[in-house]
């Protein structure tokens, strides 16, 4: 594992202790915005153009 995924794991552990809950590092909302962020980085990378986001977006509603 890298980057940030140990603290996440931390993080998931400390919220499922009842007594020591709400410690999330980040909210569902802005979890999801950052992954789909590396999904498009990654798109970008891959097809070595630019990706709008908007459009990203609008093709992962149509899937």
């Amino acid at each position: 594992m890298g980057g940030g995924d140990p603290k996440l794991i931390e993080s998931f552990i400390r919220q499922m202790i009842p007594q020591r809950g709400n410690h999330l590092i980040t909210n569902t909302r802005d979890s999801l915005e950052s992954h789909l962020m590396v999904f498009v980085a990654e798109d970008s990378r891959l097809k070595g153009t630019i990706v709008d986001m908007k459009k990203y977006r609008k093709n992962l509603h149509n899937l």
